[in-house]
């Protein structure tokens, strides 16, 4: 979101969101550490996840996910454009080449042979 705005909202909106996702951690702790007082135990887990995310919906916030949050593909283009802005037209797709060639070692599927036939 924040390379679509202007330098100085997008660091605010850049610092918001980063004051936001700590304040949300900070409270999944402090659920999690709740639960596991109420429901000791390791049999017990089923019973604090139902009551971190019973509370979690009376906050109105989501139930948070068992995996970490996974970067965006936005992110990832923002990163890459930014990159490849510092380098020649010539050399990015030259990486882009390289990478494909390096990466990508299947043989193509048209013909079994394809692999060994040579220009």
């Amino acid at each position: 979101m924040s390379f679509y705005l202007p330098p100085p909202l997008a660091a605010r909106y850049e610092q918001l969101r980063r004051a936001a996702l700590d304040h949300v951690h900070a409270l999944l702790r402090s659920l999690r550490e709740q639960a596991h007082d109420r429901y000791p135990g390791a049999g017990r887990q089923l019973d604090r996840t139902l009551w971190v995310t019973d509370h979690l919906a009376h906050l109105g916030l989501p139930a948070m996910p068992a995996r970490p949050p996974r970067i965006t593909g936005g992110v990832i283009a923002r990163m890459a454009i930014d990159r490849a802005g510092r380098r020649s037209v010539d050399r990015v797709i030259r990486a882009a080449v390289d990478y494909a060639a390096a990466t990508h070692t299947q043989p193509h599927r048209a013909r079994r042979d394809m692999h060994r036939l040579t220009p």
